[in-house]
C-alpha cells in the first residue's frame, strides 16, 4: 500500500460501509489501523454501539473501508454527521453506491476500497486505560458518555483475490513483473473495473 496508514485513516478519514445492495449504511471513521495478526493481513476499526452502521456490522460478516481524494472531504463530513436512520446521507453526500465483486457495498468515487471479513469483535473496557491517558481520553474522546466502542479486527480479504497472484508472479522483481504487479493491484483498487479488465489480466498471467 503506497499510503501512510496514520495519515490515510487519522487525517484523510474513511467510510465504513456494511450491508448489501438492498440495505446498507455507511459512516465516516478516523479510528483504526492495518497490520498483521493470526497469519493474516488485517484491519482494526472502532465503532460506537450507538451508530446506525454498527447494526449492519453486527448483522453481516464482511464490510468495506473506502478512501477518497481530498475533494470528497465534505462528503465524508456529511456521512459523519448525518444518520442513515432518517436520512439518505449517500444522496446528500453526492456519492454513488457500488457493489464490489464480493457483493459488498462501497462507492464509485472511492480511490481505494478494502474488503474486510470480521474475525474478532469485542467491546472496549475503559477500565483498562492506563494513566495519565485514562482521565484525558475519557474526557476528550467520550465526554463521559455511556456509549461504548466496539473493536472489529478483520481479515483483508481482497488480498486473496488478486494481490497474492501478483506477489507470486514477481519473484525476480523484473521490470515486467513489477509492471504486472502494478496492473493487478491498480485494477483491484477500483474493483468495478474488474469485470471489464479480467480478460486482460488472465492472458498476461498465463504468458508470464
Amino acid at each position: 500500500m503506497p499510503d501512510n496508514v496514520i495519515q490515510l485513516i487519522g487525517k484523510e478519514w474513511m467510510l465504513v460501509t456494511a450491508g448489501n445492495e438492498n440495505s446498507f449504511n455507511t459512516m465516516t471513521a478516523s479510528w483504526g489501523g492495518m497490520g498483521y495478526i493470526w497469519e493474516r493481513p488485517s484491519t482494526f476499526i472502532f465503532i460506537r454501539d450507538t451508530r446506525y452502521t454498527y447494526q449492519f456490522l453486527q448483522q453481516h460478516e464482511s464490510f468495506t473501508l473506502s478512501f477518497f481524494n481530498e475533494k470528497y472531504r465534505n462528503a465524508l463530513r456529511i456521512c459523519g454527521t448525518m444518520s442513515g436512520r432518517n436520512t439518505d446521507k449517500v444522496k446528500e453526500a453526492g456519492l454513488t453506491s457500488l457493489e464490489t465483486p464480493l457483493g459488498l457495498m462501497s462507492f464509485e468515487e472511492a480511490r481505494m476500497i478494502i474488503e474486510c471479513k470480521k474475525m474478532f469483535v469485542q467491546e472496549l473496557d475503559y477500565a483498562n486505560l492506563t494513566e495519565p491517558y485514562k482521565s484525558k481520553i475519557m474526557e476528550e474522546a467520550y465526554k463521559n458518555e455511556p456509549s461504548k466502542h466496539q473493536m472489529f479486527i478483520s481479515e483483508i480479504i481482497f488480498n486473496e483475490i488478486l494481490v497474492n497472484y501478483s506477489f507470486s508472479l514477481v519473484k525476480d522483481q523484473s521490470v515486467f513483473g513489477q509492471f504486472l504487479e502494478f496492473i493487478v493491484f491498480s485494477v483491484y483498487l477500483r474493483p468495478h473495473f474488474l469485470k471489464y479488465h479480467l480478460y486482460i489480466i488472465v492472458p498476461i498471467i498465463r504468458i508470464y
